[in-house]
């Protein structure tokens, strides 16, 4: 059996994203433990901090009430820290950090393309070219594409496409859609909650799963789409993001 450490800030997200990566079905949750049956493969994951082996004789290890003897199993040594915004070649502002960007992107549970149809200077799509799928972003502005290309080329991602253009225009089958629309000074979208509405009417004939990131105060019905989790992600004093795992009904 193993014992796995989660992130205590964002416990539920890292327990969906935990979920979502491996496919286990059976677990217990101690604190912010998972124990589970399997030996599993654990490279990858964004908001998984270690695992230990549960074994007959070991190191003692207290969790509320109950006591495990436990050796190393394996530690989360991915350097998401490295591949932040401002130390990429084309950095952004509005980029999310690696960290996030990843746990997003394994929360939608997919193998294969996927997309982010605002996609920026790629910050999400180029952790998901780093987990191994193949990449479709589109950008309304061409500067943003052209440093998404330059960002993905930078850390070797060799299965992208980035085109210049609008989001509503989305017509490319994929295995999902992860995004994070645009929104506050460095846009110039004018009514947020109507893109949103229209956007969610375009993803729904091209995927069947969306994660979707937005502010906290957007308020939406999901129509076509069935809520499997929804999280929040606290930013700053005047921002937590929301982030709503959807399949299509």
């Amino acid at each position: 059996m193993l014992l796995v450490e989660l992130n205590k800030a964002n416990l539920q997200l890292s327990i969906d994203e935990f979920l979502a990566f491996t496919k286990i079905q059976k677990y217990e949750l101690l604190e912010n433990f998972l124990l589970v049956d399997n030996n599993l493969k654990l490279d990858g994951l964004a908001l998984t901090k270690k695992a230990y082996q549960v074994v007959d004789r070991g190191r003692l290890k207290k969790i509320g009430s109950k006591e495990f003897f436990v050796r190393d199993f394996w530690t989360n040594t991915e350097r998401f820290e490295d591949r932040r915004s401002h130390l990429r070649p084309q950095p952004h502002p509005t980029s999310l950090h690696p960290r996030l960007a990843r746990a997003v992107v394994n929360l939608a549970g997919v193998k294969g393309l996927i997309a982010d149809p605002f996609c920026g200077a790629a910050g999400l799509l180029l952790e998901a070219g780093l987990a191994g799928h193949e990449v479709y972003g589109i950008d309304s502005d061409v500067i943003q594409t052209r440093r998404a290309k330059i960002n993905l080329a930078h850390y070797n991602i060799k299965d992208f496409e980035i085109v210049h253009g609008n989001a509503l225009d989305l017509n490319k089958q994929v295995a999902a859609i992860v995004t994070d629309v645009p929104y506050g000074r460095n846009t110039n979208v004018k009514d947020l909650k109507a893109l949103i509405k229209d956007f969610l009417v375009v993803a729904a004939k091209n995927t069947k799963v969306l994660v979707l990131m937005l502010p906290s105060d957007i308020k939406l019905d999901f129509d076509d789409w069935k809520v499997q989790g929804t999280y929040e992600w606290y930013l700053h004093k005047s921002l937590t993001k929301k982030i709503v795992r959807l399949e299509k009904k």
